[in-house]
């Protein structure tokens, strides 16, 4: 359970708070990244437009595809530990799924 906490993200956990299992154990690589990058991506992408990009005046669009760029490029990277973290789990017989 401890492991799942830190390695799921916000929209894993709140699924989890309503009893369902979140991602599928099926997931592929590229749907763990992209559903895990699009959420980073709308989260971060809120934050920097309203703290920072709205007073510089930088245009939506410019913002959506930064967002969307860093979103997918931190996806990618947190599919790729998590996947990394269930193999070191499994080599060590930690107990994780």
């Amino acid at each position: 359970m401890l492991f799942n906490e830190f390695s799921s993200s916000p929209l894993e956990r709140l699924f989890g708070r309503f009893e369902s299992k979140g991602m599928p154990s099926s997931a592929t690589f590229f749907f763990e990244a992209l559903f895990k990058g699009l959420q980073f991506s709308f989260i971060w992408g809120s934050a920097m437009w309203l703290l920072q990009w709205s007073v510089i005046d930088m245009s939506w669009q410019t913002a959506i595809a930064v967002s969307v760029v860093v979103g997918l490029a931190s996806g990618f990277w947190m599919a790729a530990m998590n996947r990394r973290s269930k193999e070191l789990a499994g080599e060590h017989r930690l107990g994780f799924q």
